[in-house]
């Protein structure tokens, strides 16, 4: 299961490369090195568990990254309506997903499971899909790409306040590697114009 879920987040790999071939950008060196790191952390925090079996699951998780990929560039083109288009993919993940409820014989339904069902839909998925359809059109798709894969990384840390399950050596590494590629990504161009400020005005 956590192989697939490496699988999906070579997301950032796949929308740097769109916007290297098909919108003919050039890539900075650290932007390039940046990609590879974020995805080489994500590797590194799930490493204690992969296993690389279960083809039919590996590829699920593999389409899952190309999916996502395609998501985040659509939604960043002007053109698009990212709030319509997360609409669309609310409910084909529901008409795709409602029928297998009748198969799961587990299912049930009581106030305290409807409750956490709410809150989960309306600030785990609700909110957090607003959000992120809107800042899709306000920064660089490949920030985006690089900003989701924080997800998974910072899981691990109410999982340990609520339970007391401590990350391993080798996640602990990945989530820094993770936090410290975004952070890199974000601040690297502001420091760079700051840089070429003095220039510019003595110019």
């Amino acid at each position: 299961m956590l192989f697939r879920s490496v699988l999906q987040y070579i997301a950032p790999i796949l929308v740097f490369l769109f916007s290297v071939v098909f919108q003919k950008r050039r890539p900075q060196l650290y932007e390039t090195l940046i990609v590879l790191a974020v995805f080489g952390g994500c590797v590194l925090s799930f490493s204690d568990k992969l296993d690389g079996g279960h083809l039919l699951g590996n590829l699920l998780g593999l389409l899952s990254g190309f999916a996502l990929a395609g998501q985040i560039i659509i939604f960043s083109d002007p053109r698009a309506d990212s709030n319509e288009g997360m609409y669309f993919s609310n409910i084909l993940s529901f008409l795709t997903c409602a029928p297998f409820l009748f198969f799961d014989k587990a299912l049930a339904f009581s106030p305290q499971i409807v409750m956490w069902v709410l809150i989960l839909g309306v600030f785990q998925y609700g909110l957090a899909n607003i959000c992120y359809a809107r800042g899709c059109h306000k920064i660089d798709q490949i920030e985006t790409s690089l900003l989701l894969t924080l997800e998974p990384i910072f899981n691990p840390i109410p999982v340990w306040l609520v339970t007391g399950e401590k990350m391993g050596p080798r996640a602990l590494a990945g989530f820094f590697i993770v936090i410290a590629a975004v952070t890199l990504y974000g601040l690297l161009p502001l420091l760079e114009k700051k840089r070429q400020q003095p220039k510019e005005q003595t110019t």
